[in-house]
């Protein structure tokens, strides 16, 4: 009889694994809960939700590069072609001849902030 590969955990459950390894009383909140994402493609890593004292404790393990704290922003707009003042039916601003618009659009870097939702 054929034995069975053994069971690899997938790095979600590693990470899980990790965050209940942290919890010390039976008032922490369960290790899944606190897991709030797994990245596989740029990087290998998790996003969690922590309290102070079990942050402290992933900082201290050899087995962890880096701990970052979330850092919040404000959206300036969530309003688009309004907010750059863009003809909503043509995407170009009111007024403005094609010609204008192309000059006025050299030397013009834009950005995009993808916030995820």
């Amino acid at each position: 009889m054929a034995q069975k590969k053994p069971y690899a955990l997938t790095r979600h459950h590693w990470y899980s694994a990790t965050l209940n390894s942290l919890t010390t009383t039976s008032s922490d909140c369960d290790s899944d809960s606190l897991l709030l994402y797994t990245y596989t493609t740029a990087y290998h890593g998790f996003a969690a939700s922590l309290p102070p004292s079990q942050t402290e404790s992933l900082r201290r393990s050899d087995s962890v590069l880096g701990s970052y704290q979330d850092t919040l922003y404000s959206l300036h707009t969530t309003r688009t072609p309004e907010f750059p003042g863009l003809d909503p039916q043509l995407g170009l601003w009111a007024g403005h001849t094609p010609l204008q618009l192309n000059q006025a659009s050299q030397d013009v870097v834009v950005g995009v902030l993808d916030t995820g939702v």
